[in-house]
């Protein structure tokens, strides 16, 4: 009988060991941010870069959240150990890697503020004006075969890049859309070229949006981004991850994957998300509205981008970088 307990007691011991190890997960990324609890909460916010995502730490855990503050103030890239898709019990750093760095250009640390001022001035660029038919055109021709490690801001910049240089269809998706890429074809003869230059929009919610919403599955992001076009003087968001055809800025974020799942959570109706000008409004509204809009040409990469180029510490910026258009690439199958 002894014997039979111990072999049980054995075999259920493993059994929970695999168990609780396909609950752990890993994800390299950089932090956005640590941020205490609020008074609550039992746990620590952490905010990643890599996906949007918020993850948590227990407020006990000091030795762990002093490792992730540490490597927040380094930015350094770290590989971050999750239970269950929520908790973090463990950091590693990874050191700094070239992709997570702030978008320095190098010269700026010499401007003063009235060149920087001037500079961070982007009221020149002008997105290209297009009918529906061609906008629905280049939303039907953008790539979706992305890997499962693409995040938002990835395939934003890659289709922001594949509309500015009239990218070729790729071919599996051409096979399977002739009609689709024929349409394409006659576009990029009329552009002559010409590629066509988009915007992008961040959604960036706050802690308010999830603190209220109160769901850690439903409202477990921080940002969103996709890129838009100009349709008669209309803002058309170009997201195929989500939509399924250009789709009406207002009509975009109030989706039930972004502010519609806030409202069914809080029971609240006509959630709007004013346009902001400077990551800066953003910063200091944490706690009183929920959700905001930055548009800014199709140039900037990801939150952090567009981050320094507000605060004054980057140039505004005129033209891809090719690494970010690689490291985006890179998780696309073609």
């Amino acid at each position: 009988m002894q014997h039979y307990i111990l072999s049980t007691l054995f075999f259920f011991t493993i059994a929970s060991a695999k168990l609780l190890a396909s609950e752990v997960t890993t994800l390299e990324t950089s932090l956005h941010d640590v941020t205490n609890p609020e008074s609550l909460e039992s746990e620590y916010s952490v905010y990643s870069n890599s996906n949007g995502r918020i993850y948590w730490v227990d407020a006990q855990n000091l030795e762990l959240i002093s490792k992730l503050k540490l490597s927040l103030s380094f930015g350094e890239e770290v590989e971050l150990e999750i239970y269950k898709d929520e908790m973090i019990t463990d950091v590693k750093s990874l050191g700094t890697r070239i992709e997570k760095l702030p978008s320095f250009m190098g010269h700026e640390k010499d401007l003063s503020l009235a060149q920087l001022d001037l500079i961070n001035d982007d009221s020149s660029y002008t997105p290209t004006p297009l009918s529906i038919e061609d906008a629905t055109v280049l939303f039907n021709v953008l790539n979706t075969r992305d890997t499962a490690t693409s995040q938002c801001y990835k395939r934003a910049h890659t289709w922001a890049y594949d509309m500015f240089v009239l990218r070729p269809m790729n071919a599996i998706i051409a096979e399977k859309n002739p009609i689709d890429h024929g349409k394409y074809q006659e576009l990029v003869k009329v552009q002559n070229g010409t590629g066509v230059q988009s915007m992008k929009v961040f959604l960036f919610y706050t802690r308010k949006f999830n603190r209220d919403c109160n769901d850690r599955q439903l409202c477990k992001w921080w940002f969103h981004v996709a890129p838009y076009v100009k349709v008669d003087g209309e803002d058309m968001v170009m997201d195929r991850e989500f939509t399924y055809k250009p789709t009406k800025l207002n009509d975009w974020y109030t989706m039930p994957d972004f502010i519609g799942a806030y409202e069914r959570n809080t029971g609240r109706t006509g959630t709007v998300c004013p346009e902001i000008k400077s990551y800066l409004d953003y910063e200091a509204n944490l706690y009183t509205g929920v959700c905001y809009l930055r548009k800014v040409p199709m140039y900037y990469y990801d939150p952090r981008s567009v981050e320094m180029t507000d605060k004054k510490r980057s140039a505004v910026r005129t033209e891809f970088n090719n690494n970010e258009v690689n490291w985006s690439r890179g998780h696309f199958l073609d």
